[in-house]
């Protein structure tokens, strides 16, 4: 009976023993299981402080032995890791160099003070210019307080018209006029050119189709991604300077309008911001990145278009006279197509409700937010100067950081191609009304 009873101690010791050591096995696996979720969500740019204190709780209590209250705090860790993760990330601020404008909270900023700026774009074939009139539109542009102005680059690989040593004259030119530039890596066209270039057989095919697979088309993205890591890592032959080293880069920009290049879906469009928005922080940690997204008509759709954790900035698109009738009309006889349905005007009350609601989305998420096209056409049947006074003087009395009027040029004697493409929004030297709105402004936000 007494060897029994010595028996069955001896195997709950073993069995202790044995439940202990599973214990302590699970414990370890539970603990590792967290570094590596640790360590995904902090590369997605996230605080993990609030998860680290329970964490290192854990880690007391299972040197002590407390497996039970290890476990439970863990489960506190695992929970506050998820809530973490949830909510859209805010990146990290780039390194406060001297002379990149960086973001600090909802802000720009530069050499640590505040960064608001009034800017421009200019037209969309500007990298061809003559480079006496890149020069005399920076110099222009300049005159009237503009700081930032926003351009669209050209793989020289696609457009053989155009090659490396024009962007490095259109930096340099930028750098001796004070301009700093928001440059978009891409355009519709682009994008339908490296989908060709990858697959041959796709040459003649519709473009509104050809650019739709563009998105989920690993050997284009491949070709693009060749262009935008020879790009950044490039030494300008004028002055030196390495791209990704160079402070006259606003900042870099996926695409111009990825949303309107006809994805497959938000889903699919907002993979490819992200894991293109981290092929370029992996390139380059200076600068900030943002996305060249015009949408601004669903406040879930904005929002999920800049979750990603490098994406730096909100960006939108806003010209209302897109509504009028007057487009309509003169659209509708172009196409030869009747108009079908109401036609919905905005109006200047609509228009501020818009723009303040998009920053306060913005500032609630804790990163700035652009303006950086927008407009209205001479054909459209507004009053030029209400609505730019109306767009600007919402925007900068909301908070907002930055804007860019399309399109500035520095002379009136456009070629029909850009009439064609400026749809009668650029500001000319001629609108002196207009341009005279731009520096007032400009000056008001200094």
């Amino acid at each position: 009976m007494m060897n029994q009873k010595i028996l069955i101690t001896i195997g709950i010791l073993i069995g202790w023993q044995f439940q202990e050591k599973l214990d302590t096995l699970a414990l370890k696996q539970r603990f590792q299981e967290f570094k590596t979720q640790c360590q995904e969500v902090k590369a997605q740019g996230y605080d993990l402080s609030e998860a680290l204190r329970p964490y290192k709780e854990a880690k007391k209590a299972y040197k002590q032995g407390n497996y039970r209250k290890a476990n439970e705090l863990l489960d506190e860790t695992f929970f506050t890791l998820k809530k973490i993760s949830s909510k859209p990330a805010v990146p990290p601020s780039a390194p406060t160099k001297e002379g990149f404008v960086t973001v600090c909270g909802s802000r720009f900023c530069l050499n640590g003070k505040r960064y608001r700026f009034v800017g421009a774009n200019v037209h969309w074939r500007f990298l061809s210019f003559p480079h006496d009139e890149i020069d005399r539109t920076f110099e222009e542009a300049s005159k009237l307080g503009i700081e930032v102005i926003r351009v669209w680059l050209w793989d020289p690989q696609s457009y053989p018209e155009v090659g490396f040593e024009d962007i490095d004259y259109m930096l340099e030119s930028a750098r001796r006029h004070n301009i700093k530039l928001i440059i978009a890596l891409a355009s519709h066209g682009g994008i339908v050119r490296y989908r060709i270039r990858a697959h041959p057989e796709l040459k003649g095919e519709d473009p509104r189709k050809v650019r739709k697979g563009f998105f989920e088309d690993k050997e284009a993205n491949i070709l693009y991604k060749n262009f935008v890591h020879n790009l950044i890592t490039r030494t300008n032959s004028i002055n030196g300077v390495q791209y990704k080293e160079d402070p006259t880069v606003f900042a870099w920009e996926l695409m111009n309008e990825p949303d309107c290049a006809s994805p497959p879906s938000i889903d699919v469009l907002t993979k490819w911001i992200e894991e293109t928005s981290n092929y370029i922080r992996g390139i380059d940690k200076n600068h900030m990145i943002a996305t060249g997204c015009a949408h601004m008509k669903d406040p879930n759709i904005f929002v999920k278009l800049h979750t990603a954790p490098n994406i730096s900035f909100f960006t939108f698109h806003f010209y209302p006279g897109h509504g009028t009738k007057k487009y309509a009309i003169a659209k509708s006889r172009l196409r030869g197509k009747k108009i079908k349905g109401e036609i919905k005007e905005i109006t200047p009350k609509e228009a501020r409700e818009m723009i303040s609601n998009l920053i306060s989305i913005s500032k609630k998420i804790g990163k700035p937010i652009v303006m950086e096209e927008y407009g209205t056409s001479r054909r459209w049947g507004l009053d030029r100067k209400v609505w730019y006074s109306l767009m600007l003087d919402e925007f900068y009395s909301k908070d907002g950081d930055g804007t860019a009027f399309w399109t500035f040029s520095a002379r009136s004697n456009l070629t029909e191609e850009e009439l064609e493409r400026e749809n009668g929004i650029s500001l000319h030297p001629d609108d002196a009304e207009l341009r005279e709105i731009i520096e007032e402004k400009a000056k008001e936000i200094e």
